[in-house]
């Protein structure tokens, strides 16, 4: 190992039978990511032991380390590499591939060597599809299933990411490894394009989690090869829900005082949870300015709670908007604080994100309903028609960005009219 690398200690005996599958995921547990916690869940649901390459992002992400809880007892060599951490930089991929072919050429030196069937990989970040390219093209044979989060190659608004072009020795090693398939990358194609593609032809097996989002991003192909190459092994599996024994490994205390107040004759106040980021594609404006609309005898009776990274511009909407009585943003929680809290909700909040440009509906599953499911609690979906979100068992669904219909149901909910909460372990 080089002094720009960290493997950490093996989580359990080291004379264990060693992992046979191998996972590439630049985010992974313990960073509080959306695609760390992605891939954390595939492993502990997977449970099979596991050899994890990723990359140390204390520079762009804060640490979460009740993730590590989730696959403390599946990892079996651990490396986090210090690279420079970069959404998209050449330079950042270009050192964190050769870290992690160092990282495996140091572990198959190790007693028990590195007897890999198969690796796994999810981006965004895209630097882990690369790397298990480089690690498939040295070992014939491995199975990859290479996991995909938004069409790499465009924003959640639907635009083309800009990127710069790969050059150099390790871009001449993946157009190598490209044109053994009949596929050559056209000049000027970005980083994004670049690990789409490879993706796209070199894995055995391309996970999307929605039917939506795989039909959109077969859509975007335009080389008849990587389009013939991806069609058959598009694969749709939606994010992994934890077992219900999870959601009560915590018991955060998220309410406070809310739960007395408001109602006449000590009744309950009524809890609505939102857990989450707003993106690009996502507004909050229509439930603030819902919110700000509530009656005076029904602001006390329903509380609305934002846990989010985004707590001082949120904070700053919500206090423009006038829902600061009725609307509470909170700090993210820690993982398995998540999940707890979902449980102590009356009703969680989901909120489609707009389509993109020239087209009617959404196309991604949001990772928030595989935890939401999980919990039991049941959930209010603001919703376009069409969206897989609107295919999903909802308690309560309104039109996206419909003022009018949000309002509706925060006045029903502050009258007493609430869904009926599903038993714990409910499934989809």
């Amino acid at each position: 190992m080089t002094a720009t690398e960290h493997t950490a200690a093996a989580s359990g005996p080291r004379d264990r039978a060693p992992a046979e599958r191998l996972v590439i995921a630049y985010a992974f547990a313990p960073y509080a990511d959306t695609s760390a916690v992605a891939a954390t869940k595939r492993v502990a649901v997977q449970a099979e032991p596991v050899d994890v390459i990723s990359n140390a992002m204390d520079s762009l992400r804060g640490r979460d380390d009740s993730l590590k809880d989730v696959v403390g007892g599946l990892v079996r060599r651990r490396a986090v590499l210090d690279t420079p951490t970069m959404f998209a930089g050449w330079s950042s991929v270009l050192s964190f591939c050769r870290a992690g072919q160092r990282t495996l050429a140091a572990w198959a030196q190790e007693p028990g060597g590195t007897p890999y069937t198969s690796v796994y990989s999810r981006a965004h970040f895209i630097a882990s599809h690369l790397l298990a390219a480089l690690v498939v093209g040295e070992r014939p044979g491995l199975h990859w299933q290479a996991e995909m989060s938004d069409p790499l190659s465009r924003k959640a608004t639907g635009e083309l990411r800009e990127g710069p072009e790969p050059r150099g020795p390790l871009a001449e090693e993946l157009a190598t490894l490209l044109a053994g398939r009949g596929v050559r990358m056209p000049e000027g194609a970005t980083v994004y394009q670049w690990a789409e593609t490879v993706a796209y032809t070199l894995a055995d097996e391309v996970v999307f989690t929605s039917d939506g989002q795989r039909d959109y991003c077969l859509s975007l192909v335009e080389d008849p090869h990587v389009r013939a190459a991806l069609a058959p092994k598009a694969v749709v599996t939606p994010h992994a829900t934890l077992p219900p024994e999870w959601y009560t490994r915590r018991d955060p205390d998220v309410l406070g005082d809310a739960p007395l107040a408001g109602r006449a004759g000590g009744e309950r106040q009524v809890q609505v949870g939102y857990f989450g980021g707003f993106y690009a594609s996502q507004s909050p404006q229509t439930l603030l300015r819902a919110a700000a609309s509530l009656a005076p005898e029904d602001r006390g009776r329903v509380r609305v709670h934002l846990f989010t990274g985004q707590s001082e511009e949120l904070s700053a909407q919500v206090l423009e908007a006038g829902a600061g009585d009725v609307v509470r943003v909170r700090d993210r929680l820690p993982f398995l604080d998540f999940l707890a809290a979902t449980r102590q909700m009356d009703l969680l909040l989901a909120i489609d994100a707009a389509p993109v440009e020239g087209d009617t509906v959404p196309h991604v599953r949001l990772s928030k309903w595989s935890d939401y499911v999980g919990s039991g609690t049941g959930v209010w979906g603001m919703v376009t028609p069409g969206s897989d979100l609107a295919s999903q068992d909802l308690a309560v669904r309104t039109p996206l960005g419909h003022q009018t219909a949000t309002l509706q149901v925060l006045t029903s909910l502050a009258r007493g009219t609430l869904p009926a909460r599903s038993a714990p372990d409910a499934r989809p």
